[in-house]
């Protein structure tokens, strides 16, 4: 998956690649699943890849899905992309059909970040889906899980509010971690909050 920027608007579009092979041969490409932030062991590397040893096509969109502003990338799990971005004054979290790129469900938040040095207000946290669960960190501190089989919100925290922490310059960024059944955030924060724990359920 690719991020683009449309030119002369602040909306981005996400594009999914597909290899087009000439001859009607088709070389089998199969994908593993990216949960999180830097992939499935959070260390950047891919797991369970089968790539062509060439390509012998071209490559072009399969499809693409308007989005608007953020930096949060996706994260792929089976069949489905979960992408997080702002539209106007909500954070939206989207699951799409990664074969067709049609939306499958939406959850949406209020969105109160205004931006500081960067005047992008959108979240720049990869989804993180662990457990059935898929949890979402907006640029303005807060924390949200929604079920991963229709959206449906489980649970939301302010978490810098919660331990005073600040948006800096650039706003909220850590993505979240799980580790057995807590979600790890660094806030930051008074008091000596550097890291904030939660019940995933």
């Amino acid at each position: 998956p690719i991020g683009q920027l449309a030119r002369g608007r602040s909306l981005t579009r996400l594009a999914v690649l597909t290899l087009m092979l000439t001859g009607g041969r088709v070389t089998p490409v199969r994908a593993g699943d990216w949960p999180q932030i830097l992939g499935p062991t959070r260390a950047g590397i891919a797991v369970d890849e089968h790539l062509p040893a060439q390509l012998t096509g071209t490559l072009k969109p399969r499809w693409t899905h308007p989005l608007g502003q953020g930096y949060a990338g996706p994260a792929v799990v089976g069949q489905r992309v979960y992408v997080f971005h702002r539209l106007d004054e909500q954070e939206v979290l989207e699951a799409l059909d990664a074969a067709t790129g049609q939306s499958i469900w939406r959850a949406e938040f209020a969105a109160d970040y205004r931006g500081g040095i960067d005047s992008d207000t959108g979240p720049r946290c990869v989804p993180l889906v662990a457990q059935d669960t898929i949890v979402v960190h907006g640029a303005a501190g807060a924390v949200h899980a929604v079920r991963a089989a229709d959206g449906q919100r489980l649970w939301s925290r302010d978490l810098l509010r919660d331990l005073g922490g600040s948006e800096g310059y650039f706003g909220a960024g850590s993505a979240p971690i799980v580790v057995g059944d807590r979600v790890l955030i660094n806030t930051g924060g008074r008091q000596r909050a550097g890291i904030g724990a939660l019940e995933l359920k």
